[in-house]
């Protein structure tokens, strides 16, 4: 899909005022590329960056400048600038390469290997735990509990394309906790302090708080049922077992 955008990839880096915040017809359309039901793309938000895609008035997802809300930086040292696309159910609709500075796909293996590794995020889940392996691994797609995904790496890149995937999960993790509400995070329980009151021995008394209760033979008989004399009066071990202990046959 990066290939076939290319045209629109050098126009955002020609001229540095199309990356900026401001929704033009180039940026609509990688995401567009993301969403291809889309009817509607809103500017970004200004609570959370993130573009708000429609097809008519239903809510589809969210497009997303992953240096917005994460700056880790690749093995050149600068961040690695991608468009992301996530739906309403925290699956991704795709991932964009939009500027990098990696020198092992600019000068070594060539940037095709890198394209084909963040083809591999779309219509994975956030839910999934996603683990990037070797090339040599021979590990691919989904294990039998469903919980497992795993990505084919890029050899001789194993740096870079780990930054890549923490950079997507990270972002897209911020993004779903402020905008999905399956993954909101609840408010975390806290003590009031306003309901603290100091109280005496009485008064906990007075309250229920503190209670005394007497337990004949009888009752406890009743609950267990059988009789205590049933039990062990002496419960300290008869006697003590030696220590196991490992020999070597040397």
């Amino acid at each position: 899909m990066v290939r076939r955008l290319a045209p629109l990839l050098f126009l955002l880096l020609l001229f540095p005022g199309l990356s900026g915040a401001e929704l033009t017809d180039s940026r609509r359309d990688l995401i567009r590329s993301l969403f291809p039901s889309a009817t509607t793309i809103e500017e970004k938000l200004s609570d959370v960056p993130v573009y708000p895609v429609y097809q008519l008035q239903e809510l589809l997802g969210y497009a997303y400048e992953s240096t917005d809300l994460s700056r880790l930086q690749g093995f050149a040292g600068k961040p690695i600038r991608m468009m992301i696309g996530l739906d309403t159910q925290g699956r991704f609709t795709g991932v964009e390469v939009l500027h990098h500075h990696e020198p092992v796909f600019l000068h070594g293996l060539g940037e095709e290997p890198l394209f084909e590794f963040v083809d591999q995020y779309e219509g994975r889940s956030l839910r999934e735990q996603i683990v990037v392996q070797s090339s040599y691994a021979g590990k691919q797609g989904k294990t039998s509990d469903g919980d497992v995904v795993y990505f084919d790496g890029v050899s001789k890149a194993t740096v870079s394309v780990l930054i890549i995937n923490d950079t997507v999960l990270s972002s897209a993790l911020k993004v779903a906790r402020q905008k999905l509400e399956a993954f909101a995070q609840t408010t975390p329980t806290r003590a009031r302090p306003d309901f603290f009151e100091p109280l005496g021995w009485q008064a906990l008394i007075d309250r229920g708080f503190i209670g005394h209760a007497r337990i004949s033979a009888d009752d406890v008989e009743q609950q267990l049922g059988r009789p205590l004399s049933d039990y062990p009066v002496n419960m300290e071990p008869t006697s003590v077992l030696p220590s196991p202990s490992y020999s070597s046959p040397i």
